[in-house]
């Protein structure tokens, strides 16, 4: 069982399909429960980000712009698709930052 708090509102329709994703794609997810989204804060948050060029990392972005380093695709939420890239949940609405987001 895990021991972070559950999200107090259901998982939409479009969160529950997986999205592939890869180098130089954006997306907008929320961030998991990860150390790195913990330390930085942004746990349970709707982020934008983008995939790196190389597609070793992702960028995660507030307001279009970078915010902080990129992480590692996994800490992110994004984790391998079998036909290549990543496979990530998708997150309607407005991200961290924006209007209306956390």
């Amino acid at each position: 069982m895990s021991s972070h708090p559950r999200a107090a509102h259901p998982a939409s329709a479009e969160a529950a399909t997986p999205t592939r994703v890869t180098a130089g794609e954006s997306g907008r997810a929320r961030m998991p429960w990860s150390e790195v989204m913990i330390h930085l804060r942004l746990a349970d948050a709707v982020m934008d980000f983008q995939v790196t060029a190389d597609g070793a990392a992702v960028q995660l972005l507030s307001g279009g712009q970078p915010y902080s380093i990129p992480v590692l695709p996994g800490e992110a939420g994004l984790y391998p698709h079998p036909d290549g890239g990543y496979s990530y949940r998708p997150e309607p609405g407005p991200a961290a930052g924006e209007v209306g987001g956390r």
